[in-house]
């Protein structure tokens, strides 16, 4: 289990770090791709295949993204909006289908409770930002620029919060058959 949260923690490091000098240096498909792969091991639970193909579906729109972006005119603007509602929808499936396998890794070890509060605030977080493309296209207003401040804040503590949930995971003792039970 703890090579399971390793790969999470260096999956969603490579996902929310943003090294962009001309091109991303450390891309997010290859995050997603390491997610599917930890996911792939554990196909035992329930729900984690699902995971794990959500984790591929996602990675390959992100490779789908990087050699269309420069190539399509952004004057689409329903286009972007429908493609980007489309991977927060998908985004938010593949998180459902993460907490699921994670609870149950934690129902054994008393870590329920722990893994469900993670997991409303971090949905609830992605749902709000995934809801309201719009703060972020129009933010050229104070209204607009504010609340798109607050969601970067909201974005970045439930990031905080999810990593710190995969290193106390990462920590416990588990017994195998009492996680496969």
């Amino acid at each position: 289990m703890q090579n399971f949260f390793s790969t999470l923690i260096i999956g969603h490091f490579l996902i929310f770090l943003d090294i962009n000098i001309g091109i991303d240096w450390l891309p997010d498909f290859v995050g997603f791709f390491l997610m599917a792969a930890a996911f792939g091991k554990l196909e035992h639970f329930e729900g984690s295949v699902v995971a794990k193909w959500l984790a591929i579906l996602l990675g390959t729109i992100i490779i789908i993204y990087m050699f269309t972006i420069s190539s399509l005119q952004q004057d689409l603007s329903l286009g972007w909006t429908l493609l980007g509602l489309g991977n927060a929808l998908l985004s938010l499936s593949f998180y459902y289908y993460l907490f699921r396998v994670c609870l149950q890794i934690a129902r054994p070890i008393g870590q329920e409770a722990y893994t469900k509060k993670i997991k409303y605030l971090f949905l609830t977080v992605l749902f709000i930002v995934a809801i309201t493309p719009e703060v972020f296209t129009h933010s050229s207003s104070i209204a607009g620029g504010v609340a798109a401040i607050f969601l970067l804040v909201a974005v970045l503590f439930a990031y905080v919060m999810l990593i710190i949930y995969f290193f106390n995971m990462k920590g416990q003792n588990y017994i195998e058959t009492d996680v496969l039970a």
